[in-house]
């Protein structure tokens, strides 16, 4: 698995939602949601609910989410 992926994951849901991801990790937001397919692709689930101005971590995403280290980068 693609820690840096994880990683992303993790910002988006900071974030919010993937314009705000985008800006934050100097990316695009076609890339972020590139990125963000490929880790639920390479996981067999969906990790976020999306709408056109949010995201939301669905049960696995949540417990990912919450399962991730607790320090500062």
């Amino acid at each position: 698995m693609d820690l840096n992926a994880l990683r992303l994951f993790v910002d988006i849901v900071d974030a919010g939602n993937l314009s705000a991801a985008a800006r934050k990790l100097k990316m695009t937001r076609a890339n972020v949601s590139y990125h963000l397919k490929a880790l639920e692709e390479a996981l067999g689930v969906q990790l976020l609910r999306r709408t056109t101005r949010h995201v939301e971590p669905v049960a696995v995403g949540g417990g990912l989410f919450r399962a991730r280290p607790q320090h500062t980068r």
